[in-house]
Parts: C-alpha cells; structure tokens; sequence
C-alpha cells in the first residue's frame, strides 16, 4: 500500500515532545575517560573560534533615494487595435484550435482538416 492511500492519521509530522534523556554515571565517566585518551594522545579541543562577525552595511548605504521612494510618471499605453487588412478572419480547427485565415487557401486548408 502507498502513502497516498492511507488515511490522514498515517502521516510523517511528529509533534510529541520528547523528554530528555538524563546522563547516567556510566556515561559520564566515559566521557572523562575519553577526553584523557585524547589528551594523551596529543588532540586538543579547538581554541579558535571559527565565527566571523558580519560587516555593519547599513552604514555604507547611499544617499540617493531608491526607486521604492521615488514615484514614476508617465503617460498611459495606449492599446494596440488591429487595422489592416493581412487577416480575413478567424477560424476553429481540431479540438476548438484557433487558427488565423490570412487567404482563400488558408480556408480551404481548415475545412478539409489540414494543418500547414
């Protein structure tokens, strides 16, 4: 069975919270003996903090106002309309496809079902 077909409770978002497990005195000198092993082997912790401080830019910001502060002005676009003559008209071939007629062979290629 797929995951799509299982109801809604069968799903991969957990949202129980889980307790802490408390470290237990076996653990811990574990731990202590192993971080000897490690010093006697010559291997520190890391001293050096690996963390780089981000530059302040909000001070090298510039002066000039940005275009969220500046309004445009133009001119309203004016809509394109067709005028000429190039296209006769419109005409539906296979599953409702509109298709241009430019000439009488056009026409005739759309009523006999024929694509260009």
């Amino acid at each position: 069975m797929t995951m799509h077909m299982l109801p809604i409770y069968y799903n991969t978002n957990n949202n129980k919270k889980r307790k802490k497990r408390k470290i237990t005195q076996k653990e811990i000198s574990a731990r202590l003996q192993h971080e000897k092993f490690l010093q006697k082997m010559g291997i520190k912790k890391p001293t050096v903090d690996y963390r780089h401080e981000f530059p302040n830019l909000t001070d090298d910001r510039p002066t000039i106002p940005t275009s969220d502060r500046i309004c445009g002005f133009s001119s309203k676009k004016e809509n394109n309309k067709y005028t000429g003559t190039k296209i006769i008209g419109i005409a539906t071939m296979h599953k409702s496809n509109m298709v241009p007629i430019s000439n009488k062979k056009d026409a005739e290629d759309v009523s006999k079902m024929r694509r260009n």
